[in-house]
């Protein structure tokens, strides 16, 4: 594996996978709505939906940059090690942050219901074989 400082990579989470807010787990029609917003908006604008990935850039990097709100986090793409929520190490995954003088803290101990950990689990899953599929084709 490369070596880097885990602290100073941010990667933007545009996927409705990861980490799964529990309102949304309690209305499983929202759930597929955020799940399918890209395509909705390719087809109602007939435009990609580059306009949603620059804004949620930008409000990525004002988070980065001006730090979350106190008592507030976000949901960012960060190096899973250490996390308390079960997911396996060595996996780039969303999960909540929080953001003080431009150094992100994940947010442990949220509840998890059912619904959620399932979901969960599954991207793990996903991620972990895309993964290993990625480290096989590269040690070829």
């Amino acid at each position: 594996m490369p070596s880097f400082d885990h602290k100073n990579v941010f990667i933007l989470d545009i996927t409705s996978s990861g980490f799964v807010v529990s309102f949304l787990t309690s209305s499983p029609p929202l759930l597929q709505t955020v799940q399918l917003r890209g395509a909705a908006v390719i087809k109602a604008r007939k435009l990609s939906s580059a306009m949603s990935a620059a804004k949620a850039i930008c409000d990525h990097m004002r988070d980065i940059w001006f730090g979350t709100k106190d008592g507030e986090f976000t949901s960012m793409g960060v190096y899973a090690g250490g996390n308390s929520y079960g997911i396996p190490e060595d996996l780039i995954y969303s999960f909540p942050i929080e953001i003080k003088n431009k150094t992100w803290k994940m947010v442990g101990g949220l509840p998890i219901n059912d619904f959620s950990r399932a979901k969960m689990d599954a991207t793990a899953a996903e991620l972990v074989e895309e993964r290993d599929t990625a480290m096989d084709f590269l040690s070829q």
